[in-house]
């Protein structure tokens, strides 16, 4: 390529590594010794979270004595849009089209100017790296494109969606960004979260992706986590050997998923009663296979510390009720004592004394029904949540009352599932 003086010269390139998302180097590959650019990313808790990471607020560029401070001031999806500098100065402004394309993008003075030294903040919409060169939006699994309003490669979850979700027409475009609403909904990660069912009460409830509570519990997680939610159907039998192979279908599911194109592998688990001790299983498969979780949450869910790994998820939330019975004695002795096998012996002595009682009792525990035994409501280190006041206050409105709803509200309730929301991370 020609310079300016009429002799070949040689391209400039930029080239930018990032070694995690709070870091990166931009570094002329013709001159690895001069014009390096290092910029740093202040991520700090969103309004009520009380988790970090998740928003934007501050990038500093350069280093030592030559750093400058950027404040970040986003809208209500955590979009950039405005900068100012360290003396309250405007550096850039930013304005976005309901999909994201960039609509405004005034920079306050070029490089040598007077004011604001030349600035361009590279976190942009939805607080998710944006690459100048292509004009394309990182969102951590696939690139996105807000001209055309799609990600540019398929959803690596589109293939595992339950056939009765073809119901919802927005499921079935696997390029679609947030459900196609994004004045409410983002999609940082181009991911789906899972949810794991457990029981409403011992014994009952095989909960379907057609339930209608079970419906509205992926609506909310659509809209809580940004991306459509996918439920993840297992033989719900409250015994060990149902709960061990169901943490394991649920990784190797997950596992699959990653392996189809996702591309750094972001998955946040939903989990109720037993189905939060499946997701606490499968987590510890996936973490030894070098996957995280980003947020787990599990509601009524008897604790049996042996399940859990907080090393295994990111953000572990624990919602727990006061008043809900079941929770505390879901526990179990070593597989010994089921909830079934309880109910038959007590049916069978009511019947014809103690042989019928230790007959019901075989019977209920080869059923595998609802296990029995102590077991805790909170997760030492994790981020434990009392939702007993919540659900009391709901309860006065709808008027519901009952060990069963008890239980079965640490998720189902729109009380509980706002209270979460305040903790989720992204």
């Amino acid at each position: 390529m020609e310079n300016e003086n009429g002799k070949l010269g040689h391209v400039n390139r930029v080239a930018t590594i990032y070694p995690i998302q709070f870091y990166n180097i931009s570094t002329n590959t013709q001159n690895l010794t001069s014009n390096t650019q290092i910029t740093k990313h202040i991520l700090a808790p969103s309004a009520g979270s009380g988790q970090a990471n998740n928003m934007d607020i501050a990038t500093i560029q350069g280093s030592g004595a030559d750093a400058k401070i950027y404040y970040n001031h986003s809208d209500l999806l955590q979009s950039s849009s405005v900068m100012t500098d360290q003396t309250g100065a405007i550096a850039e402004t930013l304005d976005y089209y309901p999909f994201g394309q960039i609509r405004i993008d005034k920079i306050a003075a070029p490089a040598g100017a007077a004011g604001p030294a030349a600035f361009t903040e590279q976190r942009k919409f939805i607080g998710q790296e944006f690459d100048q060169d292509t004009g394309l939006n990182y969102l951590n699994a696939r690139y996105y494109n807000s001209a055309l309003a799609r990600f540019i490669s398929q959803d690596p979850m589109f293939w595992n969606f339950n056939a009765d979700w073809l119901s919802d027409p927005q499921t079935q475009n696997a390029y679609s960004y947030a459900r196609n609403n994004p004045i409410t909904g983002s999609d940082p990660s181009g991911l789906t979260p899972y949810f794991v069912p457990g029981f409403q009460a011992p014994i009952f409830a095989r909960s379907q992706a057609t339930d209608s509570n079970i419906s509205q519990v992926m609506d909310w997680m659509t809209g809580a986590f940004g991306s459509q939610a996918q439920f993840y159907g297992w033989s719900q039998r409250d015994n060990e050997t149902a709960i061990s192979n169901a943490a394991q279908g649920l990784a190797t599911r997950v596992m699959a998923d990653i392996a189809n194109g996702s591309g750094d592998g972001i998955v946040d688990f939903v989990g109720h009663s037993e189905g939060g001790r499946v997701a606490g299983q499968a987590e510890k498969i996936l973490k030894g296979n070098g996957v995280i979780a980003r947020n787990t949450i599990i509601g009524g869910t008897p604790i049996v510390k042996s399940d859990f790994d907080l090393g295994a998820t990111q953000n572990m939330i624990v919602g727990s009720n006061a008043d809900d019975p079941i929770q505390r004695i879901g526990g179990n002795f070593h597989g010994l004592v089921s909830a079934s096998g309880i109910a038959g012996g007590i049916a069978g002595f009511g019947m014809c004394g103690p042989w019928c009682a230790g007959a019901g009792y075989i019977y209920g525990t080869i059923l595998g029904y609802g296990q029995a035994g102590i077991s805790g409501r909170t997760i030492k280190g994790a981020d434990n949540v009392s939702l007993k006041s919540v659900i009391d206050n709901e309860q006065k409105t709808n008027g519901q009352r009952g060990s069963s709803y008890e239980h079965s509200a640490t998720i189902f309730s729109k009380a509980a599932q706002n209270e979460y929301s305040n903790h989720i991370k992204k």
